[in-house]
């Protein structure tokens, strides 16, 4: 699930997967041929949320940014739950 959130919309690489059942919230953008798996959660909540390209965020994980704490998560990482 693609949602808006405080008139930011996330940017998804065209090369990259997003599971059904995932959600991405906000302000994130996630680069290329990285992969949201089934049941994750990537919510920037005020602040933003960046994710570089061959990543894995696993299933069921969860990754968040507020106003006061952004996230930036590099190239060639796995992120689990």
């Amino acid at each position: 699930m693609i949602i808006s959130y405080n008139n930011k919309t996330p940017a998804i690489h065209p090369t990259s997967r997003v599971a059904p059942d995932a959600t991405i919230c906000g302000n994130v953008t996630i680069g290329a041929y990285t992969r949201i798996m089934w049941g994750a959660r990537v919510a920037a909540e005020g602040g933003q949320i960046e994710i570089g390209e061959y990543c894995i965020v696993m299933e069921n994980a969860v990754a968040r940014s507020t106003t006061r704490h952004s996230l930036q998560i590099g190239h060639y990482c796995l992120i689990g739950p």
